[in-house]
């Protein structure tokens, strides 16, 4: 792929600027797998993977025990009608985050396969090596479309703005630091893949 011919030294910059860009992602997506809270909703903490609360009576209840299987036996079938009553649709929504959240998980992980191929690819590019592969130059995209389908899936099966309101307005739904990131992680993503495409990439390939 011919593309334009640009000084070494803003090109090194631009080669530089990704490979940090990439570290970035990537420790901001292995922060977002860590993060216990991805929103906010009727008392817990909704997670990936872990639904935690700083209620001492709802810990109770559920023996500190913070996976969405405990919090399923515990909340909803003894107490589904208390629940239900706080916050309509509990248990049918945990089900339905809980699967969103391993959908999630396992775009995230794919995703961050090319993050680390592609600081690969433009520390060797640093080097003042070519690319002479098509893939590589398209492949860029990958990476920022899987986190967006993954994202725009956990969001549509999740359903997490559709929930309904509580009985109070404080335990309605709020974003959190998890979902934060992850409109972040889309932004950077596609950020760097630009770059890429139309410059660092483009120019050595």
């Amino acid at each position: 792929m011919e593309g334009k011919h640009l000084s070494a030294k803003y090109f090194s910059q631009c080669c530089l600027l990704n490979m940090i860009l990439n570290v970035i992602i990537f420790a901001l997506q292995i922060s977002a797998l860590a993060v216990p809270q991805w929103f906010y909703y009727c008392y817990f903490d909704w997670g990936l993977v872990t639904l935690s609360t700083s209620k001492s009576d709802l810990k109770a209840i559920i023996n500190s025990d913070d996976s969405y299987g405990n919090a399923n036996n515990k909340l909803c079938e003894d107490f589904k009608p208390i629940i239900d009553a706080a916050c309509k649709g509990f248990c049918g929504d945990l089900d339905r985050i809980r699967a969103a959240g391993i959908i999630m998980m396992i775009f995230m992980i794919l995703s961050m396969i090319p993050a680390v191929m592609y600081f690969i690819v433009h520390l060797w590019l640093f080097r003042d090596k070519t690319i002479e592969h098509w893939s590589v130059y398209y492949g860029i995209w990958v990476q920022p479309l899987l986190y967006l389908i993954g994202i725009t899936i956990y969001l549509a099966v999740a359903d997490v703005y559709g929930i309904d309101d509580t009985w109070k307005d404080s335990e309605n739904v709020s974003t959190g630091p998890g979902l934060s990131i992850g409109y972040s992680l889309i932004i950077l993503q596609f950020i760097s893949a630009l770059i890429s495409y139309n410059v660092t990439i483009r120019n050595k390939s």
